[in-house]
């Protein structure tokens, strides 16, 4: 079992100065902290939308992490391995984004 930190923020593309900079706004717009399982856990209370980002951080255990709009099950080997001590930062590619985890 891994405890997993998951955040949602907006992305904002630019500096001060008016040069690209694609990076998380301080400020997020959700977050919670759930603990994986052998089985597919889906974070509850987060959906992602188009112009945010998922921050992942893992300690504890590895997990698989599976972001989808149709609620699939995270099967063995399927999505993103994010290793134990790792964050991991991902775009939102669809409206209503969700996110399943599940120990690796």
């Amino acid at each position: 079992m891994a405890t997993v930190h998951v955040v949602l923020a907006r992305v904002n593309g630019r500096a001060d100065t008016g040069a690209t900079m694609p990076i998380p706004m301080s400020q997020s717009t959700a977050d919670e902290t759930v603990t994986s399982t052998v089985n597919s856990v889906a974070v509850p209370g987060l959906a992602g939308e188009l112009g945010q980002c998922w921050s992942l951080t893992v300690t504890g255990g590895n997990i698989w992490a599976r972001f989808s709009s149709s609620g699939d099950d995270a099967g063995v080997d399927v999505g993103w391995l994010i290793l134990d001590g790792q964050t991991r930062e991902f775009a939102v590619t669809v409206a209503g984004e969700s996110l399943e985890i599940k120990d690796a």
